[in-house]
Protein backbone atom coordinates (compact mmCIF):
# COMPACT_ATOMS: atom_id res chain seq x y z
CA UNK A 1 0.00 0.00 0.00
CA UNK A 2 1.29 3.57 -0.62
CA UNK A 3 -0.47 6.80 0.77
CA UNK A 4 0.43 10.02 -0.37
CA UNK A 5 -0.92 13.97 0.11
CA UNK A 6 0.01 17.42 0.37
CA UNK A 7 0.29 19.76 3.18
CA UNK A 8 -2.09 18.93 5.67
CA UNK A 9 -2.97 15.76 3.46
CA UNK A 10 0.37 14.89 2.92
CA UNK A 11 0.67 15.37 7.06
CA UNK A 12 -2.70 12.76 7.78
CA UNK A 13 -1.05 10.64 4.85
CA UNK A 14 2.20 10.24 6.74
CA UNK A 15 0.24 9.24 10.00
CA UNK A 16 -1.86 6.81 8.30
CA UNK A 17 1.01 4.83 7.24
CA UNK A 18 2.63 4.76 11.24
CA UNK A 19 -0.47 3.44 12.81
CA UNK A 20 -1.11 0.93 9.57
CA UNK A 21 2.76 -0.16 9.91
CA UNK A 22 3.38 0.33 13.44
CA UNK A 23 0.31 -0.64 15.13
CA UNK A 24 -1.53 -2.67 12.58
CA UNK A 25 1.64 -4.58 11.04
CA UNK A 26 0.82 -3.77 7.46
CA UNK A 27 3.18 -3.15 5.08
CA UNK A 28 2.98 0.67 3.57
CA UNK A 29 4.93 3.47 2.26
CA UNK A 30 4.21 6.81 2.13
CA UNK A 31 5.03 10.28 -0.16
CA UNK A 32 4.16 13.20 1.35
CA UNK A 33 4.49 16.91 -0.21
CA UNK A 34 4.88 20.06 1.71
CA UNK A 35 4.22 17.70 5.06
CA UNK A 36 3.76 19.78 8.27
CA UNK A 37 5.69 18.59 11.41
CA UNK A 38 2.79 16.14 12.79
CA UNK A 39 4.86 13.27 14.70
CA UNK A 40 7.20 13.26 17.83
CA UNK A 41 11.02 13.08 16.87
CA UNK A 42 11.46 9.31 17.59
CA UNK A 43 8.62 8.53 15.42
CA UNK A 44 9.80 10.80 12.75
CA UNK A 45 12.91 9.28 12.88
CA UNK A 46 12.25 5.79 12.99
CA UNK A 47 9.60 5.66 10.15
CA UNK A 48 12.66 7.23 7.69
CA UNK A 49 12.48 3.57 5.93
CA UNK A 50 8.76 4.06 4.96
CA UNK A 51 8.21 7.65 5.18
CA UNK A 52 9.40 10.36 2.10
CA UNK A 53 8.52 13.67 2.70
CA UNK A 54 9.31 16.15 0.27
CA UNK A 55 9.96 20.39 0.86
CA UNK A 56 10.44 23.23 -0.89
CA UNK A 57 13.38 25.01 0.22
CA UNK A 58 10.96 28.48 1.04
CA UNK A 59 7.72 26.54 1.96
CA UNK A 60 6.69 27.71 5.44
CA UNK A 61 4.34 24.67 6.29
CA UNK A 62 6.71 22.03 7.10
CA UNK A 63 8.79 24.89 9.36
CA UNK A 64 5.13 25.86 11.05
CA UNK A 65 5.31 24.11 14.17
CA UNK A 66 4.32 25.37 17.81
CA UNK A 67 7.45 25.68 18.76
CA UNK A 68 9.06 27.69 15.51
CA UNK A 69 5.28 29.99 16.06
CA UNK A 70 6.63 30.34 19.47
CA UNK A 71 10.04 31.85 18.56
CA UNK A 72 8.83 33.80 15.89
CA UNK A 73 6.21 35.62 18.50
CA UNK A 74 9.30 36.45 20.53
CA UNK A 75 11.38 37.56 17.97
CA UNK A 76 8.68 39.92 16.85
CA UNK A 77 8.17 40.96 20.54
CA UNK A 78 11.67 41.85 20.47
CA UNK A 79 12.10 43.33 17.48
CA UNK A 80 9.20 45.43 18.09
CA UNK A 81 10.60 46.95 21.66
CA UNK A 82 13.87 47.61 19.51
CA UNK A 83 11.92 49.57 17.55
CA UNK A 84 10.23 51.57 20.51
CA UNK A 85 13.17 52.20 22.51
CA UNK A 86 15.61 52.98 20.10
CA UNK A 87 16.17 55.03 16.30
CA UNK A 88 16.09 53.08 13.00
CA UNK A 89 19.89 52.59 12.45
CA UNK A 90 20.97 51.47 16.41
CA UNK A 91 17.04 48.52 16.37
CA UNK A 92 18.39 47.17 12.99
CA UNK A 93 21.94 46.33 14.21
CA UNK A 94 20.15 44.98 17.62
CA UNK A 95 18.44 42.70 15.27
CA UNK A 96 20.89 40.05 14.99
CA UNK A 97 21.48 40.18 18.76
CA UNK A 98 17.85 39.53 19.20
CA UNK A 99 17.55 36.66 16.97
CA UNK A 100 20.68 35.10 18.80
CA UNK A 101 19.08 35.64 22.17
CA UNK A 102 15.98 34.25 21.03
CA UNK A 103 16.98 31.39 19.47
CA UNK A 104 19.45 30.28 22.03
CA UNK A 105 16.94 30.40 24.67
CA UNK A 106 14.78 27.91 22.75
CA UNK A 107 15.38 24.71 24.48
CA UNK A 108 13.97 21.30 22.79
CA UNK A 109 10.82 19.82 24.17
CA UNK A 110 9.18 16.29 24.20
CA UNK A 111 6.24 18.04 22.57
CA UNK A 112 8.13 19.26 19.22
CA UNK A 113 6.30 18.16 16.10
CA UNK A 114 9.30 17.06 13.50
CA UNK A 115 8.20 16.28 9.25
CA UNK A 116 7.98 12.34 9.74
CA UNK A 117 10.52 9.85 7.85
CA UNK A 118 13.13 11.09 5.67
CA UNK A 119 13.35 14.72 4.46
CA UNK A 120 13.97 15.62 0.54
CA UNK A 121 14.24 19.39 0.40
CA UNK A 122 13.44 20.70 -3.27
CA UNK A 123 15.81 23.90 -4.19
CA UNK A 124 15.30 25.53 -7.73
CA UNK A 125 18.18 27.86 -9.25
Amino acid sequence: IAVTGHSLGAGTACLLAVLLREDIGIDVVAFGFATPPVIGKDAALRCKPYILSVVHHTDVIPRASLRNLLLLSRLMDAVLQLRQNQDEESAREGVVDAVKQVVSSAHETPTDLYVPGKVCYIFAD
